[in-house]
């Protein structure tokens, strides 16, 4: 628990702008924040949770939780900070705005329950206090010290001493009060250092709350609510457990904008008292659900042709191909249907162009594109109706077009090293029969890695090459009803790139998926017009490194992104990322890890569930660290509250 005088009133902030000064109450209850840390940070089966309530109903004091197989707990021990499960657990920006008061160079207490002898210090310890773009202040407090970027917190950006002096003018140290034209600018998700011990902290935690701006003091400076309001999280997942009692994992919710405060029953003195148990929350758009296993594999990709069915096209130990069909039911069952196999390959991808067909393009041991169809059968059988093949290529990639009548669309490297467009179809014949049709296609210059999408506000697709410079080029094509004709737009350009890249469509724009010079993550965006062509570039978000990497969209997340990559550890790992549909305000909102894996895929799906509302799952495909055949089903929370 955190004692502060007078609560935190103590640290009311001035209004961004007269605007946000202006800004109606109602309004600014409304502002809803991610949860400021990433599920992928902490170790499995580890939470964050919700036990003190002494503070109020909305000043909330948070610690991870580990389930040790027969309860929960908040660490190993006690003695060391240490031993507590959140000590130094990266922290991030809850919402955009600006610095107001921060503090970064506290020591330390050195151990929970022992606090500095100066009664005088900053209760908070090292802290932030953000300035909302929407006009609430977010405070974060007793964090490690030195570990918020010094850019952040000019007041004291290099010293190690305590300020000069904690003389307080109304309601603000003055030593960490940030005057309004020298305040550090912070995005959403922006890294904010670390959780710690600092100040008048009862051990390792994070304390957050947040207050309304009420307007300004007799000094000028911002005035706050006395009383702090319930932070509105999105993004997320919530859960109430019971007291050392693990519960189903159906009951997790989507926190999605509802008021997040603690329990009027239970105030710090009670909070673990058998009629007491806590909130936990899984930092992350992603909630892992069933997983299931097949034998050994050396490449894969990915379809759901309905909300419980969905097939993986592989490249097993002898180098065939097989399709397997999987029932994917409830919250987490996946069963295993039936399989077909076919020759020797060595690169594949498949799409659904029509109901319950699938098309399967792959390179064959004579590096021959060939594109067969099979019918999926209501059992998860399958009937292989047609084929074509067309000549010699390199490298592969395929999509559809959207609407009813979806067309197929490759993109693949030529034996020339060139970027060709070709678009198919599945056509039915009054007398029963299926074939495999080539429709139009085009050309580009020289490529080493591509990648395609389809378009969301014309009728085509997207493709992301490296050019022959190794430089980043996007370019649209706009593809006729019939798929007879397939037209260039005007491409978007950016820097050099390594091989790994991916790209989707945004309602208005597109997005792509880069490996950069330095190995590092990087989602790019340009605008895009209903003729096909590139518009402006808009903004990059960047993650840590990584060696594979797929971009992927969802029916329910508007333009908000899913990147799937295997990061430097060799994970797999979901990157949650919101955006605008014309690819401005990129912010990364969450993260979900899961064990070793290559030859990623994935894709995406709208699902029921009774007495909930519809939501996206996403069907992970990968090879294991032994191999085999991986799939792992995920419920998400990336929609818009």
């Amino acid at each position: 628990m955190t004692t502060f005088p007078g609560a935190l009133r103590a640290s009311g902030i001035r209004a961004l702008l007269t605007a946000v000064l202006m800004a109606s109450s109602a309004a600014m209850a409304q502002e809803t924040i991610i949860f400021p840390s990433h599920a992928s940070d902490l170790a499995l089966d580890s939470y964050w949770s919700v036990s003190e309530f002494g503070e109020g109903c909305c000043t909330l004091d948070f610690n991870v939780r580990r389930w040790d197989g027969d309860s929960w707990s908040k660490g190993s021990g006690s003695k060391t900070n240490a031993q507590n499960y959140d000590w130094s657990v990266p922290l991030y920006a809850p919402a955009s705005g600006v610095i107001a008061s921060c503090w970064r160079n506290f020591p330390d207490d050195p151990s929970p329950g022992v606090n500095p002898p100066n009664n005088d210090i900053f209760a908070g310890g090292n802290h932030l206090s953000i300035l909302t773009d929407e006009g609430n202040l977010i405070f974060m407090a007793h964090l490690k010290s030195g570990t918020i970027p010094s850019e952040l917190c000019p007041p004291n950006a290099g010293s190690t001493q305590y300020p000069p002096t904690l003389d307080k003018e109304g309601t603000w140290r003055i030593a960490a009060y940030i005057n309004p034209k020298d305040r550090p600018r912070i995005t959403e998700g922006d890294y904010v250092g670390r959780v710690g011990n600092s100040g008048r902290s009862s051990g390792p935690h994070l304390h957050m709350s947040m207050f309304d701006i009420t307007g300004t003091d007799a000094n000028g400076r911002e005035a706050t609510s006395p009383d702090s309001k319930p932070m509105r999280f999105r993004y997320g997942w919530g859960h109430r457990f019971e007291k050392n009692q693990q519960d189903a994992p159906d009951g997790w919710y989507r926190l999605r904008g509802g008021g997040f405060s603690g329990d009027p029953k239970c105030d710090h003195y009670q909070a673990n008292s058998p009629d007491c148990g806590f909130k936990m929350v899984h930092a992350s758009p992603y909630l892992r659900r069933g997983s299931a296993s097949a034998g050994k594999v050396k490449d894969v990709d990915t379809v759901f042709l309905n909300g419980t069915r969905a097939v993986t096209a592989v490249i097993d130990s002898d180098n065939r191909l097989k399709l397997i069909s999987w029932d994917v039911t409830g919250l987490g069952t996946i069963r295993r249907r039936s399989e077909i196999s076919a020759g020797v390959v060595k690169d594949v991808r498949i799409v659904e162009p029509a109901s319950n067909y699938v098309l399967v393009a792959v390179r064959g041991q004579d590096d021959e594109l060939k594109l067969i169809a099979y019918n999926v059968l209501f059992n998860g059988g399958f009937s292989r109706v047609g084929e074509h093949t067309a000549g010699k290529i390199r490298a592969l990639a395929m999509t559809t077009t959207r609407g009813p009548d979806r067309k197929a669309v490759t993109a693949v490297r030529t034996w020339d090293g060139d970027l060709k467009v070709i678009a198919w179809d599945i056509q039915f014949s009054r007398n029963g029969a299926t074939s495999v049709v080539r429709l139009g296609d085009a050309s580009a210059g020289a490529i080493s890695a591509v990648s395609i999408s389809r378009a969301r506000n014309f009728n085509g697709v997207f493709t992301a090459v490296r050019d022959g410079d190794n430089q980043l080029r996007i370019i649209p094509w706009r593809i006729s009803a019939n798929g007879s004709t397939v037209t260039r737009g005007e491409h978007g350009s950016a820097g050099t790139v390594g091989r790994q890249l991916a790209i989707a469509p945004l309602a208005q724009g597109v997005a792509a998926a880069v490996q950069d010079s330095t190995g590092k993550l990087r989602v790019i965006t340009w605008s895009a017009s209903s003729n096909g062509d590139i518009g402006a570039r808009r903004e990059t978000g960047i993650a840590g490194k990584v060696s594979e990497l797929r971009l992927l969209e969802t029916p329910h997340a508007g333009s908000n992104l899913t990147t799937v990559v295997r990061d430097s550890s060799g994970d797999l790992l979901l990157i949650g990322w919101a955006m605008n549909g014309d690819g401005t305000n990129v912010r990364r909102v969450g993260s979900s890890r899961a064990g070793a894996a290559t030859k990623l895929s994935a894709a995406g799906i709208s699902r029921s569930y009774p007495g909930k509302d519809p939501r996206d799952m996403i069907l992970t495909a990968l090879r294991d660290s032994e191999g085999d055949l991986k799939l792992i089903t995920w419920d998400t929370n990336l929609n818009n509250p």
